[in-house]
Order: C-alpha cells, then sequence, then structure tokens
C-alpha cells in the first residue's frame, strides 16, 4: 500500500470587518488553494482580548487536504489573509479584516487557547455530527 503525503488540516477563520464579504473573499481563496474544503457556518462572537467590546467578529472553520508541510500551510494562510485585505496598520486599530489560524494539522494540535473557545468547540462539534470532519 503506498504512503500519502496528504495532510487534513483544520483552521479557524475569523474577521470583524465587513463580515459578509471577508468571509466570501476567504472562502473562495481557500477553495481554490486547498483540496476539498470543508466549511461550517458562520457563528457571530464577541472579540476575546480586545479593548472594542462592540464589534463582534464573524468565525467559521474549514477543514481541507494539503500536501505541503506546517510551515507551508502557515505561510500560505498569513498569504490569504493579506490577499483578503488584512494588514498591521488596519490591526493596530482594532480591524481584524481577516485572520485564519490553523487549528489542526492531522492529529498535532496548535493554537491551543483557542480549542477552548466557544465558538471552537460548538462549530468542530457541529462539523463531526455533519461528518464534515474527523477533528
Amino acid at each position: 500500500m503506498e504512503k500519502t503525503n496528504e495532510h487534513i488540516i483544520t483552521a479557524c477563520v475569523g474577521t470583524n470587518v465587513d463580515h459578509q464579504s471577508n468571509i466570501t473573499k476567504a472562502r473562495e481563496i481557500l477553495d481554490s488553494t486547498f483540496a476539498d474544503c470543508r466549511f461550517s457556518r458562520v457563528m457571530q462572537t464577541l472579540p476575546i482580548g480586545m479593548e472594542n467590546t462592540n464589534v463582534r467578529f464573524a468565525n467559521m472553520l474549514v477543514v481541507f487536504k494539503s500536501t505541503f508541510d506546517t510551515e507551508e500551510v502557515v505561510s500560505t494562510l498569513k498569504h490569504i489573509e493579506a490577499l483578503c485585505g488584512d494588514t498591521r496598520i488596519a490591526r493596530r486599530r482594532g480591524e481584524i479584516v481577516m485572520d485564519i489560524d490553523m487549528l489542526k494539522y492531522d492529529e498535532e494540535r496548535f493554537h491551543l487557547s483557542d480549542w477552548q473557545r466557544h465558538y471552537v468547540k460548538a462549530l468542530m462539534e457541529e462539523m463531526q455530527l455533519l461528518q464534515l470532519t474527523n477533528v
């Protein structure tokens, strides 16, 4: 049996600016960049660890396949953030145009504190129930 170099990655996508447009753009770019993308529903949340608590975030999870190693996945996700218009200047103003964090690469977990967030737990559970992933 031949071993495959394909990995299963789970990432969290979030924005607090122009939710609909930014989530749509991120989905399109992710879908054209990675294989077999599966997206959760979008969940609105209050910001965590930010001063401006009036600005809600739109968050979703995506599971996809890739032959990239972890560094290549993270680099590609950061590039997608930039393609969506995310900048350091905007972040200093509290505007998170796009934030995409790799949570899982095969069985290895990243951003461990994010796994405790209510929306990550809820969206992971929903995706498991819908059999979109084995997260």
